[in-house]
């Protein structure tokens, strides 16, 4: 297809696939109008046509701001899940490639057709709308995993409650903030939960960004007693580990700088 004609058609079908879930005022024969399950799969339909065209970003499909635009595109998600028979829904995580995009401080969402690879980690970065800068500064975000728990055991969704049994220890043992606190450090944002996670799972990294994760999580050794107790149970058992860094680390927690 010349690419002219492809983008006139998918200019049409983002057209049709904007107003394709609004209500519909009454009308004589409204009985024979579609009812949201055969609306999403309307919408769902539209959107596949118009990918076997072109690529799109959720900014051309709902036209708004981009924090609009992903809330949308995730409202646009909940429906489909919600509305759609398990099939339709899980084809469509089979059939479209998502990919989290950023340009000037503004966060987008790319879609085209293809297999989709395994979901990166999350890009805080993107997230937050922010670059790292690796000030060391602790940014609090509101209580993420407390509203997912919260939600998991109002909905009775199986996977979130697969999730919160994951996330069960951490919480019990104090930990449920600790996956609000973003520091922005010299690898960028992580949280400390995020931290310690790693951290129990260090044995699986390269040397170097063994090291790199031992100097992340020294920062938090103040906040967090349990993560620094993890860094020091590590580095009784990592051959790798330079005197210095060891000598380095050990002094920064056992004599803390005003700054700590």
């Amino acid at each position: 297809m010349p690419s002219a004609m492809r983008t006139e058609w998918t200019d049409l079908l983002v057209r049709l696939f904007r107003p394709a879930m609004s209500p519909r005022p009454p009308r004589a024969f409204g009985d024979y109008l579609p009812r949201h399950r055969s609306l999403s799969v309307y919408s769902a339909n539209l959107l596949l046509l118009a990918l076997c065209a072109d690529d799109i970003r959720v900014s051309r499909l709902f036209g708004g701001d981009d924090t609009h635009n992903v809330e949308a595109w995730r409202d646009m998600c909940l429906r489909w899940r919600s509305e759609s028979a398990a099939g339709g829904w899980l084809g469509m995580l089979d059939l479209i490639r998502v990919d989290r995009v950023r340009r000037a401080g503004r966060i987008d969402v790319s879609l085209s057709l293809g297999s989709p690879d395994e979901p990166p980690p999350v890009d805080l970065s993107w997230l937050l709308r922010m670059d790292s800068d690796g000030d060391a500064r602790v940014r609090m975000l509101r209580d993420p995993i407390g509203r997912l728990r919260q939600e998991a055991h109002f909905t009775c969704d199986f996977e979130a409650d697969i999730l919160q049994h994951v996330l069960d220890p951490l919480v019990a043992a104090g930990l449920k903030e600790a996956g609000a606190e973003m520091r922005d450090s010299a690898g960028g944002f992580a949280s400390a939960l995020n931290v310690l996670m790693r951290l129990g799972v260090a044995e699986s990294m390269a040397a170097a960004n063994r090291m790199e994760l031992y100097r992340e999580a020294l920062a938090w050794h103040d906040r967090h007693p349990a993560i620094a107790r993890s860094l020091l149970d590590r580095l009784t058992t990592d051959d790798d580990a330079h005197p210095d860094l060891v000598a380095e680390i050990l002094d920064e927690i056992w004599n803390p700088s005003p700054a700590a």
